[in-house]
């Protein structure tokens, strides 16, 4: 299946409850201008009239190889739903806050298909839930850089306890920051107070008292 065009934003203001797959009537430069992508749904939605559904406001650029005289790009284009589909959907969009949205055009089989979400309008307090729930998603991470010497000894600033049987954790330096699941770079400073013996030092990076990154150097 290739797509040649979604409607991402709608889902910011409608949530959809149930799709549908259509054929469309298309003219010739039209499919052929769709096929190149020269298409947006990000304003179209369909009405049904006598029993028949028809696409509105999707705009499709005219196929620079045709002759199209007085050409409009968001003309009407009829639906090729089912009868049974267009009877249960004439009920569904008779009530209150459903409407018809084009979430995505696409090929199927050689033809050319419309996905139609039956949608309800989001309220502002539903918006702002969503806002809400995405900044919840950002977590509060504790990263703790853990300096071992050569001696097995963890070069300790601090320790905190954590686990059923509050095992004691050292740790050189702590730090934390907001995780959105997104790729980070972390920089932890640390300044020593004795001077440092020669040889093997260990380096364990752990994200909330889980080992995440471990080095090795030597100092000479």
């Amino acid at each position: 299946m290739k797509v040649f065009a979604e409607n991402r934003k709608a889902r910011n203001s409608y949530e959809f409850q149930e799709f549908y797959e259509s054929g469309i009537v298309l003219t010739g430069p039209e499919t052929k201008s769709v096929r190149t992508g020269a298409v947006s749904i990000v304003d179209a939605f369909a009405i049904i009239e006598n029993e028949e559904a028809f696409l509105m406001e999707m705009n499709i650029e005219p196929y620079k190889y045709a002759d199209q005289i007085d050409y409009n790009p968001k003309n009407q284009r009829k639906l090729l739903l089912h009868k049974g589909e267009i009877k249960k959907l004439i009920g569904l969009t008779s009530q209150k806050g459903f409407t018809l949205i084009a979430t995505k055009i696409f090929e199927k089989n050689g033809y050319i298909k419309v996905e139609l979400a039956l949608a309800r309008g989001k309220k502002d307090y539903d918006k702002r839930k969503k806002l809400i729930e995405k900044q919840h998603k950002k977590e509060i991470k504790n990263y703790y850089l853990q300096i071992i010497d050569p001696n097995s000894t963890v070069i300790s600033s601090d320790s905190i306890k954590y686990g059923i049987d509050s095992t004691t954790f050292l740790f050189t330096k702590k730090d934390s920051l907001f995780y959105d699941n997104s790729e980070q770079n972390i920089c932890l400073d640390w300044q020593r107070i004795n001077i440092l013996q020669e040889g093997i030092y260990k380096v364990h990076l752990y994200v909330d008292e889980r080992l995440s990154a471990k080095t090795a150097f030597r100092l000479k």
